[in-house]
């Protein structure tokens, strides 16, 4: 596999994300955000895997667990807002 490859895409979209939300251009608390995390995280994990960076890999998936109970509550929770 590219294992190399997908470490660099998934360190890209992370800083993308980073970016987006810096400059105002997403929403911190949006699915967008959230996914490109969940998705730049799951990559590095995955690039690790070669390596056994095994206490990298566990903090990627914090985040992914982080990122997916983001997107879930977006999804899953009434708008209570009027």
């Amino acid at each position: 596999m590219f294992f190399t490859e997908i470490g660099w895409f998934g360190m890209v979209t992370l800083l993308v994300a980073y970016g987006l939300v810096a400059n105002k251009r997403v929403d911190s608390t949006g699915l967008r955000y959230n996914a490109m995390n969940v998705v730049g995280a799951a990559a590095i994990a995955y690039s690790l895997i070669p390596l056994q960076a095994w206490p990298t890999i566990a903090l990627e998936a914090c985040f992914i667990l982080i990122g997916l109970h983001a997107i879930s509550r977006k999804v899953f929770t009434k708008n209570t807002a009027s």
